[in-house]
């Protein structure tokens, strides 16, 4: 038997079939017999051979393989000894060439993320189809997407169309055509266009105007200098309105001079400052009259006695009474919590502009939410039907890093890499925004959504609904009207264990059922 395997082994690599021929040698008996030891020398050679020719086609793992067998064969034998040597230097070096060729897809990757597209190209350049395809094609991709933003951009505003050109813009400002030289010239453009426009509105005292121009603005040109003078003196008015509302004359003069002094072409400054200063005289006229002899006096008047009375015995049929404002717990506040039976609680904000950020920052913020201190502060502004995201600081949206955004259903923003939510707008027929808080929480831990509301809320089935009830067979409307609450529905409203009428509002801590669903409005 064992000169039959030795000669079977000889036929074997005879006819170049080494793997055969060394499964039959490679046996102790083989290797000890004389003729068998011939058999092996030859066999080795051999093996030695095509490893050779493996390495130098680069196959890399059938070199090593012959070299394993040539080593179980012969020993570490000269001729092995120097394959293997070999074989271990050409992965060292395939090695090398590997981890560089990894560098410089993570440094192209980098320059594709930052926009620089033509850097990341040529780094890529160099790579096989294998490893830098995929991102040639998608660098291509993002080339085209810019060229067609570019193209639409330009011929609006030729047109003089400047929303559509930012509109346009914005869609590869944030990410991909940043760097562009097409896309920031274009930019330079439309943002000179638009503070030429927003300085005539200052200067004709169109205060609004100026500021929903400057929103939009924002999206491609939030970093000019000039841009952000603009921004400040429109904050300036609105901080000079709100010590008018706040009856604070005086306090509103000194805001209004500073706007004369940079709004030197206005001239509708310094008329208010006239009317402020007569304004604050007036008041202060009046505090020095008879009627100052009031103040501090703890004098009730006589209709504050009545409500006093009132509110000693309330009557049941003031809960239910068509008038609006025969309830003055039906007010509504500018935040307040839905508490929807079965649903959960919603945390509900009607202002326009609100913000969103960790209860330790320096300020708190309209949504104090339970994240680290270094998360970022972000606002989102309502103007006519869309939402606007700014933020101090660079924050993720969508995995990208950006500061202004025109917000779009579906988008997630992350403040910091603990605290994400994601914005939608379920109703088409609505401009009420929801977002829903899917990487941190709010202190109150059943509020899991924050719902933006401007003029009506949907409790009904299917996502297109604020808050999602699958039980019922229509929609309950929750709509504000003058300051307050009101349901619409086509089924009986219980307020308590009374039906009210449609135009009755809902007050605060009311338990409300419409239908099969049952509700409670109360403060945040």
């Amino acid at each position: 038997m064992l000169i039959l395997r030795i000669r079977q082994a000889e036929c074997a690599l005879g006819d170049g079939r080494l793997d055969e021929a060394f499964e039959l040698a490679d046996r102790h008996d083989v290797r000890s017999h004389r003729r068998g030891q011939r058999l092996v020398g030859r066999l080795v050679k051999a093996l030695v051979d095509r490893g050779r020719k493996h390495l130098d086609g680069g196959r890399l793992h059938d070199a090593s393989a012959d070299s394993e067998k040539a080593r179980r064969l012969g020993g570490l034998m000269p001729d092995v000894a120097g394959l293997r040597s070999a074989i271990a230097e050409r992965m060292s070096e395939k090695v090398r060439v590997e981890r560089n060729q990894a560098r410089l897809v993570a440094a192209a990757r980098q320059h594709i993320d930052n926009g620089q597209l033509s850097v990341g190209g040529k780094l890529l350049e160099g790579l096989g189809e294998s490893r830098a395809g995929v991102m040639l094609r998608d660098v291509e991709a993002r080339r085209a997407t810019i060229d067609g933003a570019v193209v639409a951009a330009e011929a609006a505003l030729k047109r003089d169309d400047w929303e559509s050109a930012v509109r346009e813009l914005a869609k590869v400002r944030s990410s991909d055509g940043a760097a562009t030289p097409a896309v920031a010239g274009l930019v330079a453009k439309v943002g000179q266009l638009v503070r030429q426009r927003v300085q005539a509105s200052l200067n004709d005292g169109d205060v609004r105007l100026a500021g929903a121009m400057l929103q939009r603005l924002m999206l491609v040109d939030g970093q000019c200098v000039e841009t952000e003078r603009l921004r400040h003196v429109v904050a300036q008015c609105r901080t000079a309105w709100d010590c008018i509302d706040k009856c604070e004359p005086r306090r509103a003069e000194e805001i209004v001079r500073r706007l004369a002094t940079l709004l030197p072409k206005a001239s509708w400054p310094n008329h208010v400052v006239k009317q402020l200063r007569q304004a604050a005289e007036l008041i202060d006229e009046l505090r020095a009259g008879p009627l100052g002899l009031l103040a501090g006096s703890g004098v009730m008047e006589p209709k504050a006695v009545d409500d006093a009375r009132l509110a000693k015995t309330p009557s049941p049929a003031r809960l239910v009474a068509d008038s609006p404002g025969a309830d003055p717990s039906s007010a509504l506040p500018s935040r307040f919590v839905l508490q929807v039976d079965g649903a959960g609680s919603y945390l509900i904000l009607t202002q326009p502009l609100i913000t969103l950020g960790p209860l330790s920052a320096s300020r708190i913020p309209d949504v104090g939410l339970m994240a680290d201190a270094n998360a970022a502060v972000a606002t989102i502004e309502r103007v006519e039907e869309d939402y606007f995201l700014r933020a101090s600081s660079h924050v993720l949206v969508n995995g990208r890093p950006s500061s202004g955004k025109l917000l779009t259903t579906g988008d997630d923003v992350g403040l910091s890499p603990r605290c994400r939510f994601t914005f939608r707008l379920p109703s088409a027929a609505s401009t009420s925004a929801v977002i829903d808080l899917t990487g941190t929480r709010y202190p109150r831990a059943d509020v899991r959504r924050v719902i933006l509301l401007d003029r009506e809320l949907v409790i009904g089935p299917g996502a297109g609904a604020h808050v999602r009830v699958d039980d019922l067979a229509e929609k309950v409307v929750l709509h504000v009207r003058d300051g307050r609450l009101f349901v619409q529905t086509a089924q009986a409203v219980l307020l308590g264990d009374r039906e009210i009428a449609p135009k009755t509002p809902v007050a605060l801590g009311t338990h409300v059922k419409a239908g099969p669903v049952s509700f409670v409005v109360t403060r945040a």
